[in-house]
């Protein structure tokens, strides 16, 4: 493995260790939307898989229905050099619409305490809204492959 390359290892840690992303997504024109979320990654031992909540009735959601081709960056700050530039992680993939239980889903959201507070409030909205919809997941399957910027090098390692 050459100096640059990074390991799976070490982005799947560094995936698990932040739940804040970035994804991006095409509408039915072409032009993008990007927005920020909280995600979840799949239990270890199962495929990479990421999990978002949202509605189905959110640009995000319309723009997944009708282009399954998203982006997905989760930046990685440095926590003890705030001015050094904050490493992430970057991937395309396919995003998919799942309904809220789904068990895999679920399964990522119930591992921490923070995801389960999410998932718990998420479960608490009985009624749909008329203007977003029914709660539901965004799954996202990133493609095999990952790129990073600074993740598993040092701040001084990085210019």
């Amino acid at each position: 493995m050459s100096p640059l390359q990074v390991s799976f290892e070490v982005v799947d840690r560094e995936l698990r260790r932040h739940t804040f992303g970035i994804l991006g997504t095409m509408n039915r024109r072409g032009r993008p939307h990007s927005v920020g979320l909280i995600y979840a990654v799949s239990p270890r031992g199962l495929p990479l898989r990421l999990y978002a909540m949202t509605q189905d009735r959110t640009r995000k959601a319309k723009n997944i229905a009708s282009n399954h081709n998203v982006s997905f960056v989760v930046p990685c700050p440095r926590r003890f050099l705030g001015m050094a530039p904050p490493g992430c992680i970057q991937f395309q993939g396919i995003a998919d619409i799942l309904p809220m239980g789904n068990p895999e889903a679920t399964a990522a959201f119930i591992q921490t305490f923070l995801l389960r507070m999410l998932l718990d409030k998420a479960t608490e909205i009985e009624l749909p809204t008329e203007e977003l919809g029914e709660p539901c997941y965004i799954r996202i399957r990133p493609d095999p492959v990952i790129h990073t910027y600074g993740v598993g090098l040092s701040a001084f390692g990085v210019v």
